[in-house]
């Protein structure tokens, strides 16, 4: 301000805060006084000018600001101007920044020497109007209105600023479901349903329930693996009417190697994200919604030890990771303030934990599992650009790293084939709150039973004498460490047994089906051969009959001849008596004579 008779020129007032007037009728501002013009001032307001009757005035000798040059006023930000700005006929530029983000109008009097320097973005624009606000195109009016139009596409978007928290949910939940269940490790055919629920306290609130099946393994000796596949339903309610969720499908290899105790495990898996994506602008207080299909996937790794501390309970120690990562493609969201384009993304998360479980049998086939663990989370996604309006509003994600703490408590049990696990567990990553109140449902399938949650007994060995020797000790050890190999070598034959189990009874199953065909085959033998011994009797019988006929006419036939031969055979009888009679006479009238004869002959001598 010129005072008191000092002209000058090229002040700059810069305010981001609250210019107010003190006096009665003052100005928040005052270029110039009667004695002379103070010209090529700069003003640049991203706050409040503030003024009891003009915010900004000019003035000079004239007792107006006709002489006045050069003064331009930059509005910027979210400025405001409580009072008119009065030019007086001062020659003024009124530059409006690319960087006003709401709507105003500013009230000018005596503004015909005003001009406008449009530096607005997007689709902001600017009009000039009279005192009753009507159009003023020309600026003939005297006084009126400058109006803005500002508004920006006012949108938080924070569901992308928790984009890479929602994929390692998502992977950790998958990965756990088709892990080891809990207290048992089925490797036959399975399914298991599960639950769980996030939230983070005045962002969202999460919701995660899903299901997994595993098929048959492969067995490579002491490594096998099992192909899984999981669907699960994610929502993502954000407090400032945004939304995060969608269906994802999963396809994974899990491959477990064990060995004395020792476990660890690699699971790869990869699927597709059916996604919703709702974003929410703030001032029109309207939500669009998108759909677009992602892709993914991580890979798990796993390494456990358990250590025996009792006959009923063990003790598990274990470190797992779990890298994931996700492409979110490109959109477009289109509001009455403009079009919101967030560009294609690729999220990368890396989670590592460690965890301690203790297992403890309680009886009656229920196990009970108190468990914790840290796990310590890296977000390696720089940031995710977003332009609003024109506007750039680009998001960085949340929180770049995390940490936290988890407990809980899972109680099994298996009842008819099917294994029931309550698990109850409280987690809390910075801010990241995980409560979990799940039941689950473990179906097997398949021949081979499910091995249950009951804790082998081990074989009473000698207990070592605290009296022994050194030596004495090292020969247990010797000792102890041969039963381990036996022990070893025994599950492997058990293995190598039950796989040969499997296939006697495949074979089985086929000599069974084999002996019912034999069965079959040997039912109809017999009926052929029955049908067989009947054609015979009958061809005997046709035989007796014709026999029996051939031989009555051959007995008809010797009876016929009998009657013929009858008096043959009396002519024959009677020759023969009469001959027998003709030599009996003769032989004994030859026997006379002799005798005769020989009687004489002793007479005469």
């Amino acid at each position: 301000q010129n005072d008191g008779g000092n002209l000058g020129s090229g002040a700059t007032i810069t305010n981001s805060g609250t210019i107010s007037a003190l006096g009665t009728n003052a100005s928040g501002i005052v270029i110039g006084d009667g004695t002379g013009e103070y010209n090529d001032v700069t003003i640049t307001n991203s706050g409040t000018i503030s003024g009891v009757d003009d915010s900004i005035g000019i003035t000079g000798p004239l007792g107006d600001g006709s002489g006045t040059t050069g003064t331009n006023i930059i509005t910027k930000g979210d400025a405001t101007y409580i009072g008119e700005i009065d030019m007086e006929d001062a020659v003024v530029t009124m530059t409006l920044d690319c960087s006003i983000s709401n709507d105003t109008d500013i009230e000018i009097h005596n503004k015909t020497e005003m001009t406008v320097t449009n530096n607005l973005c997007g689709n902001d624009t600017y009009a000039i109007l009279d005192d009753s606000k009507n159009a003023d195109a020309d600026n003939s009016a005297t006084n009126g209105y400058l109006r803005i139009l500002g508004e920006d596409l006012d949108t938080p978007n924070e569901n992308a600023k928790y984009r890479g928290e929602n994929v390692l949910t998502k992977l950790r939940g998958l990965f756990t479901a088709a892990d080891h269940i809990n207290w048992n490790a089925p490797e036959e055919k399975f399914f298991k349903i599960f639950h769980s629920y996030q939230k983070r306290e005045g962002i969202y609130d999460g919701q995660m329930s899903g299901v997994v099946g595993q098929l048959n393994p492969f067995n490579w000796g002491a490594l096998r693996s099992n192909v899984f596949v999981g669907y699960t339903k994610q929502y993502g309610d954000f407090s400032n009417g945004e939304y995060l969720g969608g269906d994802n499908f999963a396809l994974g290899l899990k491959n477990v190697y064990e060995n004395n105790g020792f476990t660890a495990s690699f699971t790869p898996m990869f699927g597709f994200n059916d996604l919703t994506i709702t974003d929410y602008e703030t001032d029109s207080k309207t939500s669009i919604s998108s759909n677009i299909l992602s892709e993914f996937a991580g890979i798990n790794t796993k390494i456990a030890k358990e250590v025996e501390l009792s006959k009923e309970g063990t003790l598990d120690l274990s470190i797992q990771t779990t890298y994931g990562v996700q492409k979110f493609p490109d959109y477009i969201a289109k509001f009455v303030d403009g079009d919101l384009s967030v560009d294609e993304s690729i999220e990368q998360v890396l989670g590592v934990g460690f965890a301690v479980k203790y297992s403890d049998d309680i009886g009656k086939g229920f196990i009970i599992q108190p468990y914790a663990g840290v796990n310590i989370n890296n977000n390696f996604n720089d940031k995710i650009k977003i332009t609003a309006d024109s506007e750039n509003n680009d998001k960085s994600p949340a929180h770049s790293e995390t940490s936290g703490y988890y407990a809980g408590v899972s109680l099994t049990k298996e009842v008819k084939g099917m294994d029931f696990d309550l698990n109850l567990m409280y987690g809390n990553e910075d801010g990241l709150i995980n409560q979990i109140a799940a039941v689950s449902f473990t179906k097997s399938f398949g021949k081979a039973k499910v091995k249950t949650a009951v804790l082998e007994k081990k074989p009473d060995f000698p207990k070592i004498d605290g009296s022994l020797t050194t030596q004495d000790y090292d020969k247990d050890l010797k000792e102890l460490e041969a039963l381990r190999n036996l022990n070893k070598k025994l599950k492997a034959d058990n293995a190598v047994l039950k796989t040969q189990n499997e296939k006697l009874k495949l074979l089985a199953e086929k000599v069974l089906q084999q002996d019912k065909a034999k069965e079959k085959l040997v039912i109809e033998l017999l009926k052929e051969n029955e049908k067989i011994k009947l054609n015979n009797q009958i061809f005997k019988n046709r035989i007796l009959d014709n026999e029996n006929e051939a031989l009555l006419r051959s007995i008809e036939e010797e009876a016929k001849k009998s009657e013929s031969n009858k008096f043959e055979l009396l002519y024959f009888l009677a020759l023969y008596i009469v001959t027998v009679l003709l030599l009996t006479s003769l032989f004994t009238s030859f026997y006379k004579k002799i005798r005769y004869r020989s009687s004489r002959q002793t007479v005469i001598s």
